[in-house]
């Protein structure tokens, strides 16, 4: 994931990159302080945190539009002192507009987000592994066990890591997938899904996921060729 910021002013830059590194340690991060710069550099970026107001004007749009222009997909978020700019920033898409006063605990959490919506965009997700933080593909999921307020995740390798979410914040990443609840206890990827045998399921890899009485009907219903 590579992330850039842009902002003439460098103490603000240096905050705002010192921000982006808490959220997001494993990200490529460049900095410039000028849109010509950017615009040099002539690099794609997944991520963009763009000041509006430069060099005396809204250069930040102008970035935008590079940014865009080199990947359509990338995320934008705009720095603003002011909230007037908001109709003209959604003419690229902008998913966060975040005031420069609204204090760094706030401001963190915006970069939090906007890193979110990011890896939901792309159907990626970031885990937790024996050796730490991992980005993983919503395809490679095979199954996701749920425990209080977090679950196992199963992939396709047979790694096993751990998503520290309950359940109403996982749903929005797994939309446009064929993820099925099957049990109070599971989430299933009809991908992998082999055959069902009765009140089961038998993926692929033979693994069994049992389907709980509340989901048979719906599971019947939607998957009468398993």
């Amino acid at each position: 994931m590579k992330i850039v910021l842009c902002d003439d002013d460098r103490n603000s830059l240096e905050q705002m990159a010192e921000n982006v590194k808490e959220v997001a340690p494993e990200a490529e991060i460049y900095y410039y302080i000028s849109v010509k710069d950017l615009i040099e550099s002539r690099k794609v970026f997944d991520i963009a945190f763009l000041d509006i107001e430069m060099d005396n004007n809204n250069d930040g749009f102008k970035a935008a539009k590079y940014v865009k222009e080199k990947n359509n997909d990338c995320i934008i978020a705009f720095f603003t002192n002011y909230d007037s700019y908001a109709r003209e920033g959604y003419n690229y898409r902008a998913y966060r507009f975040i005031l420069k006063d609204e204090g760094t605990q706030l401001i963190r959490h915006h970069f939090s987000e906007t890193i979110k919506e990011y890896y939901r965009v792309t159907g990626r997700i970031s885990l937790i592994s024996g050796v730490g933080k991992r980005i993983v593909s919503i395809k490679n999921i095979m199954y996701i066990q749920m425990k209080d307020h977090y679950a196992d995740v199963y992939l396709s390798n047979g790694d096993k890591c751990l998503w520290r979410k309950p359940l109403y914040s996982m749903e929005p990443y797994l939309w446009g997938f064929n993820f099925e609840r099957c049990h109070n206890s599971y989430i299933v990827n009809m991908e992998y899904v082999k055959e069902k045998v009765k009140n089961q399921f038998i993926l692929k890899n033979g693994t069994s996921l049992k389907i709980g009485r509340t989901y048979m009907k719906a599971i019947n219903d939607k998957y009468m060729n398993l």
